[in-house]
């Protein structure tokens, strides 16, 4: 019974993590932009580090970044970080411009 409820809360917290990087994404964007900074959506391919704490359900990770002194820099709540949350795999990674992001995600039900 302990292995069924552990498995529903990680099946759980992997389905509302993933809406939650894409909408978080977005509004840290939006945050930044506010603040005059250029902003973009990097979506990438999780290495075994964002497949091990999504317990294998989510395979990509979306998470916003800014322009600081011509350099791209990730976004990770409030902070510029060096660095992206998890792993990049297999170098896959696509950029979207915030609003376009935003409206794909409402155009297919994940963003609320």
């Amino acid at each position: 019974m302990r292995i069924v409820i552990i498995a529903a809360v990680i099946a759980m917290l992997s389905f509302t993590g993933c809406t939650t990087c894409r909408v978080t994404s977005v509004e840290d964007a939006e945050r930044f932009a506010q603040n005059g900074h250029q902003t973009r959506i990097a979506v990438y391919k999780l290495g075994i580090d964002g497949l091990l704490t999504g317990g294998f359900l989510w395979t990509h990770h979306a998470q916003a970044q800014v322009l600081v002194d011509n350099e791209w820099k990730w976004v990770e709540g409030s902070e510029i970080l060096s660095s992206p949350t998890f792993t990049i795999a297999d170098n896959e990674i696509f950029y979207w411009r915030p609003t376009d992001y935003a409206s794909f995600l409402k155009k297919v039900g994940k963003y609320n």
